[in-house]
């Protein structure tokens, strides 16, 4: 794992809400890791440009976190901890690329499920910010 994983807390704050996204509604489809992936890549390349991810990296930090993220998604302070992940990002523009991101994992089946809306609707709120439009998306894909 490489330094930047290890000590950086506005990406690893966004790591957690990418993989919160793949796994609240209790299915983990392979779509659903490869857009998680690739949303890593993008975001370590706007937060900084000079260090590369590679996706076997990221692919091994959400197998690392899953099972934490999957109990704190069960427990019954499970709306606590949403809000808690999405207040550590603070950044108008990470916000804006997560939000993106989160809503290419949720729809990359082709399904919007109530858990995935429901958690975009929280970041919406939380982040006082509008749904990503079509530009926003492409600028994520």
């Amino acid at each position: 794992m490489t330094d930047l994983m290890n000590n950086d807390p506005l990406y690893l704050s966004i790591l957690e809400i990418l993989a919160v996204t793949v796994l609240i509604d209790q299915e983990e489809r392979d779509s659903e890791l490869i857009e998680f992936t690739h949303a890593g890549v993008v975001i370590n390349q706007y937060l900084f440009p000079d260090t590369i991810v590679s996706r076997d990296c990221l692919l091994n930090w959400y197998k690392e976190n899953k099972s934490r993220i999957e109990t704190s998604l069960l427990a019954s302070d499970a709306d606590d901890y949403k809000i808690s992940v999405l207040s550590a990002v603070k950044d108008k523009a990470a916000q804006k690329k997560t939000l993106s991101s989160m809503f290419i994992i949720a729809v990359c089946d082709y399904e919007l499920h109530d858990e995935e809306s429901d958690f975009i609707k929280k970041a919406v709120s939380v982040w006082q910010t509008t749904m990503p439009n079509a530009q926003d998306l492409d600028k994520v894909a």
